[in-house]
């Protein structure tokens, strides 16, 4: 669970983006080699069988296996995945799903309608669309929960462009004080799915 930021130590979204979304994905993806390893070392980390690695990326994402073969019974079964998150003591709670693949393909027109962006504007791009593609369910304190569409793949593209651009206005929408707490959120749920997706998930051990 990402800790809130205290006090004082506020950071703009494209900060957050930039900071919350690589930390993550480089702690996952991280291979255990360090600079500088014996060679005896980097020999036998090459020796790693497929499970092996995945248990690796399960250890590191705080994963045990049976919430990662949870997350692949329900992509598998259901074509995506969910968490809820709760933020602020519980005053506000959020669901995120497993983006559909698609999603990238947004992510790519984002960027290449910029003018040779910098890489945090680039990055800030990409979460948000990220995040557009993910939210499902929000809920600020006792207020009603919003319930964000996600068609079904056999929708017709244009009712699932136009549900994307209703939750891509309502990200927009969040409070600037809280997106950069939510991107936070983003950037733990892809590692966690990344890792229980990982090389060996998907091989027959």
């Amino acid at each position: 669970m990402p800790e809130p930021l205290s006090p004082g130590k506020y950071r703009s979204p494209d900060e957050i983006a930039t900071a919350e979304l690589e930390a993550v994905e480089k702690e996952v993806a991280a291979q255990p080699e360090k600079a500088g390893a014996e060679k005896k070392d980097e020999k036998k980390a090459d020796n790693r069988t497929p499970a092996e690695r995945w248990a690796e990326n399960l250890q590191t994402a705080k994963l045990t296996e049976a919430q990662a073969l949870k997350i692949l019974d329900d992509i598998c079964g259901n074509g995506y995945f969910e968490r809820e998150y709760s933020l602020f003591h519980g005053r506000l709670t959020l669901t995120l799903r497993t983006r559909e693949a698609y999603s990238r393909h947004r992510v790519a027109k984002e960027i290449d309608s910029m003018r040779n962006p910098l890489q945090e504007t680039a990055s800030a791009a990409s979460a948000r669309i990220q995040l557009a593609g993910s939210i499902s369910r929000y809920q600020m304190g006792t207020q009603k929960p919003i319930v964000l569409p996600h068609p079904s793949p056999t929708t017709p593209n244009e009712e699932i462009e136009k549900a994307f651009l209703s939750r891509l206005t309502f990200v927009d929408g969040i409070p600037d004080q809280v997106i950069g707490h939510v991107y936070a959120c983003l950037a733990h749920f892809d590692g966690v799915v990344w890792a229980a997706l990982s090389e060996g998930s998907a091989e027959n051990f």
